[in-house]
């Protein structure tokens, strides 16, 4: 039988339900009785804003003043408050007869819910110990199903292993297989990448040689210009020498041009020390040597003197003319001798190539031939594990039936067995819950910090408690379990109770 009380209950009388003010006509009502609070308050804050923010020993005035409205302020305050005390005694004793009302109905219904709860309890007990054993039987029963399905299963077991030792051996010889194909694929590689360097080698070879021979040539053009220019010089000066109009620093200019070892000198052994010089630039030089000695005949005359040493000059000039150009000789043949060798390199590295790939074609057909074995191995070892699987299914699912039905007889704490539903959709069930007790009390204050000492036994209580809360994390154990050493002075203990949603 189940009782539902309504509440509010009915009043049973005749009088109207008492009805307090609203918070907006409480509000109301203090404003407009305590308006000068809000005039007053906004006139010290006015006021308040004249004073500086620091003071100094000659603003004796100013502190006066400050004085004065702070002597108001304190006024004031304790006028406020005495208003505050007046306004909340009128409802202090309504407070109090709300609060014992109900206080002392609690009081009874929560005795007698712990009563009946207690019978609840013994009750959800005595059902989770009948579920156990229950369950233990038919665990029982299932087990030796589950034992005479193993023994079939094993003998599928059996053949499946020898179905893979069978795989395994085909496996290992494709891996043996796919190893030495990966090799020859390496050395493939390996030859592609040391002929794409070779390639790469000689093209920057001859990218640099024609880059060089750019950079000459267009040097070069600019030595012809040059000489071209320092010729019609020496020329020009040389007629005006025949006439004898020649000034002495057009003369020192001419020396320098034309003597051995001289500009135009040194330009025709730069054109001719190039490897980049064409029959051409032979013929301009030649021409220029030849008109040189010309201008040095005129010069020469000019100057009888220094004939004999300009002739050493010139034989000192021509000498070191023909070693530049042998030098650039052996340079250019160097250069010539190094591309020949890339291009030797290249065509190697392409041969190893070719010889790489035969090996590698070699390796994956006996790659493929392992492949093919394994297959055929692998498909006998899937034949033996369906026949496995078909005899295994049985077993399997025995045993899982009994793993249930032990699992709860093993794994499942009592509390999680005996639930019960009620008609009217409640639900009974047993649950564990972590409570405290607090057998060292002077422990327990002296790790409670400096106002320890000072709390009550309900505030040391309501401390423990909002610790345990806060803390569920680090306590695990069985139902029946105590904890200690986790809080000074308290153990933690898992008790068994009972629930109804």
């Amino acid at each position: 039988m189940t009782t539902e009380t309504q509440f509010p209950a009915p009043a049973g009388h005749n009088l109207p339900p008492v009805e307090p003010p609203t918070p907006e006509a409480a509000l109301q009502d203090l404003n407009a009785r305590y308006s000068e609070i809000d005039a007053a308050l906004a006139e010290y804050e006015k006021a308040a804003k004249t004073f500086p923010d620091n003071l100094t020993i000659k603003d004796q005035d100013v502190a006066q003043a400050l004085q004065d409205l702070l002597g108001k302020m304190k006024k004031s305050l304790s006028a406020w408050g005495a208003y505050k005390k007046e306004e909340k005694g009128k409802w202090n004793g309504i407070v109090k007869v709300v609060q014992n009302f109900f206080t002392t109905r609690e009081e009874k219904l929560e005795a007698l819910h712990n009563k009946y709860r207690e019978k609840h309890l013994s009750f959800l007990e005595l059902k989770a110990a009948e579920e156990r054993r229950a369950a233990e039987a038919e665990a029982e029963r299932l087990r030796e199903i589950a034992a005479a399905e193993a023994a079939k299963a094993l003998a599928a077991e059996n053949e499946r292993k020898r179905a893979e030792e069978e795989r395994a051996a085909a496996e290992q010889r494709r891996i043996e297989a796919e190893r030495r194909a990966s090799e020859e694929r390496a050395a493939k590689e390996r030859a592609e990448q040391e002929a794409k360097a070779a390639r790469e080698r000689a093209a920057e070879l001859e990218r640099q040689a024609k880059e060089r021979a750019r950079v000459e040539r267009k040097l070069l053009d600019e030595k012809a210009q040059d000489l071209k220019l320092k010729l019609a010089y020496a020329k020009r000066i040389c007629a005006l020498l025949e006439n004898d109009e020649a000034e002495e620093a057009e003369i020192e200019t001419l020396d320098e041009n034309i003597k051995p070892n001289g500009l135009i000198s040194q330009i025709a052994a730069r054109i001719l020390s190039s490897s980049e010089k064409t029959e051409q630039d032979e013929a301009a030089v030649s021409d220029a040597t030849q008109q040189v000695a010309t201008f040095r005949d005129a010069l020469s005359r000019h100057r009888q003197a220094e004939e004999a040493e300009r002739k050493r000059e010139q034989e000192a000039e021509e000498a070191e003319r023909q070693r530049i150009a042998k030098e650039a000789r052996e340079k250019r043949e160097a250069e010539l001798a190094e591309l020949e060798a890339a291009r030797a390199e290249e065509a190697k590295a392409k041969a190893d190539v070719e010889a790489a790939k035969e090996r590698a074609a070699a390796a994956k057909a006996e790659q493929r031939e392992a492949a093919s074995s394994e297959k055929a191995a692998d498909r006998g070892l899937r034949s033996a594990e369906r026949q496995e699987r078909s005899t295994g299914q049985t077993a399997a699912k025995a045993d899982a039936r009994a793993g249930r039905f032990e699992g709860r007889v093993d794994n499942t704490e009592e509390y999680k067995l005996g639930t019960t539903r009620g008609d009217l959709g409640t639900v009974g069930s047993l649950t564990a819950r972590w409570t405290y007790n607090i057998v060292d009390e002077a422990a327990l204050r002296a790790v409670s910090g400096p106002l320890g000492e000072h709390f009550t036994l309900e505030a040391l209580q309501g401390a423990v408690h909002r610790w345990m809360s806060s803390h569920r994390g680090s306590l695990t154990g069985p139902v029946g379990a105590r904890v200690k050493g986790l809080l000074a002075g308290t153990e933690f203990v898992r008790e068994i109770d009972s629930r109804i949603a």
